[in-house]
């Protein structure tokens, strides 16, 4: 399903691919996966994934979760074309799990600093939040900062970092209760 899904995307030129998910977790989640998952990890294009139950709404509060990469200007260009549609704010959200916090908010003003030269003819929110618990902060974001819709970036992984490291993108399509959207990481040339 997965691999006719992506051709169909490919062949019609699709820019958007939009999944509806059911969640899952622990156990199901690692012996199972499901086809949004798989779509997740291997599309080329951006994956809009809806939880189940969701009341579909107009997005008015956008955040984009950040890790300082200057490879995120792509993903974010295309998070700002999509908040000009909806009229909807986007806040650059940063959260901070290192205890060497001085160090930590110079390197977050500068990243914030770049993407506001980078991207002058739009409104750009910064956050910052300090956790020890990242997968936490993300999972319950919504109690600190309302938002419709997260911006995360699926980074391409080496073939020994499939097998060691957990999918972070792909643990939040299965756990989270508001729209996802996974943009894949810029293609290095």
């Amino acid at each position: 399903v997965v691999k006719n899904i992506l051709s169909f995307a490919r062949q019609n030129l699709v820019e958007l691919i939009v999944m509806g998910t059911q969640g899952a977790s622990g156990l199901k989640q690692t012996i199972v996966g499901s086809v949004t998952s798989g779509i997740l990890e291997r599309s080329k294009i951006p994956v809009l994934v809806v939880p189940e139950k969701y009341e579909l709404k107009d997005p008015k509060e956008i955040v984009f979760a950040t890790s300082y990469h200057c490879e995120d200007r792509q993903a974010l260009s295309f998070t700002l074309s999509l908040a000009k549609v909806f009229h909807a704010d986007v806040t650059v959200l940063h959260v901070n799990t290192d205890n060497h916090e001085k160090n930590t908010a110079h390197c977050f003003s500068n990243y914030a600093y770049f993407l506001q030269r980078t991207f002058n003819d739009s409104q750009i929110k910064f956050k910052e939040i300090k956790s020890t618990h990242l997968k936490g902060s993300l999972e319950n974001l919504h109690d600190t900062i309302p938002y419709d819709l997260m911006v995360m970036v699926r980074r391409d992984k080496k073939f020994l970092e499939k097998i060691f490291l957990k999918s972070f993108t792909k643990n939040m399509a299965c756990t989270t209760k508001l729209p996802l959207l996974v943009v894949p990481e810029e293609e290095k040339e």
